[in-house]
């Protein structure tokens, strides 16, 4: 059984690695004979934000949730819409209503970041040079994990805004 340090809620489940309620790192206790008390699970496959925090809290550590809420939270000021996903797992994607091409890209609850259809050629190669990464060439969508553009949330955040601005300015 593992227990949240924070908030006391405990989980049978030993795959878990952050707390549902709160993001911070479970420790393992000893099994015992303690009652649990699990959410009911929500009947509806449509995807918002709450949702999306609660799936990404199993697999994300503290950091990757925070650069995920980080750019969900960035994508209005700098002019995108944000469209949530169906389905199993929850995901987003953001288009900038200026931009014909459709989404640019869509972040999900495993903090997979993919360059969507729209971000190709120009765009794609601006994304490979801000995070330093190789995006080969794709017909359709690319995966960037984590652990490449976590770090560098902020090349990524500058690189939306100067695309939208872009976008404005040349409309």
């Amino acid at each position: 059984m593992k227990t949240c340090p924070q908030c006391s809620r405990q989980y049978r489940d030993d795959s878990l690695k952050f707390c549902l309620e709160d993001g911070v790192p479970l420790t393992f206790e000893g099994r015992g004979s303690t009652t649990i008390r699990i959410p009911a699970a929500r009947s509806d496959r449509h995807c918002n934000r709450e949702k999306l925090f609660a799936q990404a809290a199993v697999t994300l550590s503290p950091v990757q949730l925070q650069a995920l809420q980080i750019v969900l939270d960035a994508a209005p000021h700098f002019g995108y819409s944000v469209n949530w996903g169906r389905g199993k797992s929850c995901a987003f994607s953001m288009q900038h209503p200026l931009s014909k091409k459709g989404s640019l890209l869509s972040l999900n609850s495993k903090g997979e970041l993919w360059l969507a259809k729209g971000a190709k050629g120009a765009l794609a190669a601006m994304v490979a040079d801000a995070l330093q990464i190789k995006v080969p060439k794709y017909d359709q969508w690319f995966l960037i994990r984590p652990h490449d553009w976590v770090p560098k949330s902020g090349r990524l955040l500058h690189l939306l805004s100067s695309f939208a601005y872009q976008k404005t300015k040349s409309s």
